[in-house]
């Protein structure tokens, strides 16, 4: 029940809030993440990606549809090409919630406890 709400929030954004719908924007193509630049930064010291992790993303954007690709396919291949990657983000989204230690503030945005779980 958790993923289809998560699902239903990124398609249609939250009312009352500044986050828009992500639904028309999940058929980006290959060309809009170029530049791995952006990966590169660096926080408090420290770069927030690997260059194993830059990798495997540089990987994933090789193997995204080209704007030639997206402009060839159908509604139907279209359709469900976007509809993998909003399953795939919400899945990824859920299992960022799923950590083993408890959050740290006292919520959990939403998401079960999992440290609660076994009570």
């Amino acid at each position: 029940m958790i993923a289809h709400t998560v699902y239903r929030t990124f398609n249609t954004g939250l009312n009352g809030t500044p986050m828009p719908s992500f639904s028309d924007s999940i058929l980006f193509p290959r060309e809009a993440l170029s530049d791995m630049g952006p990966f590169r930064q660096v926080f408090l010291g420290k770069p927030v990606f690997s260059e194993p992790e830059i990798k495997e993303i540089a990987d994933y954007v090789a193997s995204i549809s080209t704007a030639d690709a997206l402009s060839k396919m159908s509604d139907l291949e279209k359709n469900a090409l976007a509809e993998r990657r909003r399953w795939a983000l919400v899945y990824y989204a859920l299992s960022l919630a799923q950590s083993p230690s408890p959050p740290p503030v006292p919520t959990t945005a939403g998401f079960p406890n999992p440290a609660a779980a076994g009570h």
